[in-house]
């Protein structure tokens, strides 16, 4: 019985799988960076809880538009 060769496209999957990893772990630094960002500009300015509310609400609505503009690329 013949064994079956490997896959000629196992580069390719392992180098596409490799960019994605390298995709979501700069997402996750930039996210990280921004809520950073935003901490930092919750103390500075004394922002009230109420405040502090808004911008974050005001950041996920960024983000989600962010996410619904990537369905039309």
């Amino acid at each position: 019985m013949k064994s079956i060769p490997d896959p000629i496209f196992t580069p390719v999957a392992e180098n596409i799988k490799a960019n994605r990893e390298d995709e979501r772990k700069t997402l996750m630094n930039g996210f990280a960076g921004r809520l950073r960002t935003i901490s930092y500009k919750a103390l500075s300015q004394k922002m009230t809880p109420t405040e502090i509310y808004h911008l974050l609400n005001g950041e996920a609505e960024r983000i989600e538009n962010e996410a619904g503009e990537l369905s039309h690329v």
